[in-house]
């Protein structure tokens, strides 16, 4: 444990009474000078030497004309004279440590400089406070990192405020400006962010903020529209802060539709604004009633959008409906198509093993033929619905990523893989799998038929049993005996 960061916070403190005094911020460092007496000199003394072995937190002294002086000179006298200290702090990844005020008004004058940053760590600070952003703590300990934040920038003032005014920009995010709920002692840092965050809020709450001439003006877009004087910041009361805070974060916090609220609010402020005061004059008894107002208006404007949510369901369910009754009509018109072709197939080899073709000339080549024919028609027929089924699929793929994005954006990852994706996923996997089953029974029937083809044809004739072709010739004998039997019986 250090305590450092104490004596040199004291040591400024000390000098704050002395003549000529100045304090300046650099990056985070301190530049201290002055007309210092011997009390101030001996704080400060102490303060270069206890940091002399500190690798964190450095002290330096510089004279009027810019020259180095140690802590053995300043024992020898230099009161009166005017000095320069330059404190230099600790530089940690999502941390800030800081000693007195104004470091901390300039690193809230810089709100990009703490985007990353989770914690605010400040010697000797009594009561600690903690935003949506970051907490602000003692600096009790040796500096060490933080886990660095990330901003949430899709909930951007600026996204809802038109700035053209660069001296009156609204805040890049709006969580280093809420605090987190619970009792927070009184603190002179609290109020100085108390101060800033007010200042940050208020120009969230406009619609547009512009600069006529040399007046800063806002618009409240309202109905009708309202052309204000921004008028004069100052640091509310604290109801004013509670109320400012419970608008600030029923806007940016309380959901999504982040815009509907802002634009409810903001149409409820210039509703009722029915004098010449200035928006900052005007707000602190407006800003209440006005919340009130817009909270019933959002509720209402929830229920009509419930109305169109369950209409916009209840039109997805009847269009996945049908789309998956038509993959079922399909996945049983495949499976029945290739029924019919296996009783075509059944058929003809039923009427080929059914006759002699040993008694019909040509026979044996017609049959070869038939079969080949009706091989080529089985899988060409097969090919088409295929490939028909193939492209209504691609359709509906297309169809359905439109509607992903355009219809049925306010459906998040789960309810739409729940709703729509996972129920034709699963009609598309059973005419996969019919799919496969059929392409492997028509590629069966095709081969066979195409094998009965190549055997009727002859190119197998060495392989038919011989009985076939004695049979044939005993046949051609006995036709010739009846032949010759018969012009015997003729003769006298």
């Amino acid at each position: 444990m250090t305590q450092n960061q104490t004596i040199v916070a004291d040591a400024i403190e000390a000098s704050r009474a002395v003549d000529r005094f100045f304090i300046n911020v650099t990056d985070g460092n301190l530049d201290v000078g002055g007309a210092f007496d011997e009390s101030c000199l001996a704080v400060w003394r102490q303060a270069m030497e206890a940091c002399a072995q500190d690798e964190a937190i450095s002290v330096l002294c510089f004279d009027e004309d810019g020259d180095a002086i140690v802590p053995a000179r300043l024992a020898a006298g230099s009161a009166g004279g005017s000095l320069r200290f330059r404190v230099r702090l600790p530089h940690c990844d999502g941390a800030q440590h800081l000693m007195v005020r104004e470091q901390f008004r300039d690193l809230l004058a810089r709100p990009t400089d703490f985007g990353a940053v989770s914690v605010v760590r400040i010697a000797k600070l009594q009561n600690p406070f903690e935003t949506e952003a970051f907490a602000v703590v003692p600096w009790t300990d040796a500096p060490q990192p933080a886990p660095p934040r990330s901003p949430r920038l899709d909930a951007s003032p600026r996204r809802f405020v038109k700035c053209l005014a660069p001296q009156a920009m609204a805040p890049t995010e709006i969580e280093p400006w809420l605090e987190k709920p619970g009792a927070h002692g009184p603190s002179e840092f609290r109020n100085i962010w108390k101060e800033v965050a007010s200042v940050a809020l208020c120009r969230s709450l406009t619609n547009e903020i512009y600069m006529d001439g040399d007046v800063l003006q806002c618009v409240l877009a309202s109905t009708p529209s309202r052309r204000l004087n921004y008028g004069n910041e100052r640091t509310p009361t604290d109801d004013e802060f509670e109320s400012l805070q419970s608008c600030a974060r029923w806007i940016f916090k309380e959901g999504t539709d982040i815009e509907v609220r802002h634009t409810l609010l903001t149409n409820e402020l210039g509703r009722e604004w029915r004098d010449d005061r200035s928006f900052l004059d005007g707000l602190w008894t407006r800003l209440r009633p006005s919340l009130d107002a817009a909270k019933l208006a959002y509720k209402a404007h929830l229920k009509s959008g419930s109305k169109e949510t369950l209409k916009s369901l209840s039109d997805l369910r009847k269009t996945l409906g049908d789309e998956i009754q038509k993959l079922m009509q399909q996945t049983r018109d495949l499976s029945a198509n290739v029924w019919r072709d296996i009783a075509v197939a059944l058929g003809v080899t039923a009427i080929r093993f059914g006759l002699d073709p040993t008694k019909i000339e040509g026979a044996r080549t017609g049959f070869a033929i038939i079969f080949a024919l009706t091989a080529i028609y089985i899988w060409v027929s097969y090919w088409i619905t295929l490939r028909t089924n193939k492209e209504f699929l691609k359709v509906v793929d297309d169809t359905r990523s439109a509607w992903r994005d355009k219809l049925y954006g306010y459906l998040d990852s789960d309810d739409y893989e729940s709703l729509a994706s996972g129920p034709i996923r699963s009609a598309i996997s059973a005419y996969d799998r019919t799919k496969k089953r059929t392409t492997v029974a028509v590629a069966i029937i095709v081969v066979a038929l195409f094998g009965l083809a190549t055997w009727e044809s002859g190119t197998f004739a060495h392989l038919r049993p011989r009985n076939e072709g004695s049979a044939g010739a005993e046949a051609g004998r006995a036709t010739a005996s009846e032949i010759h039997d018969g012009k015997s019986r003729k003769a006298p």
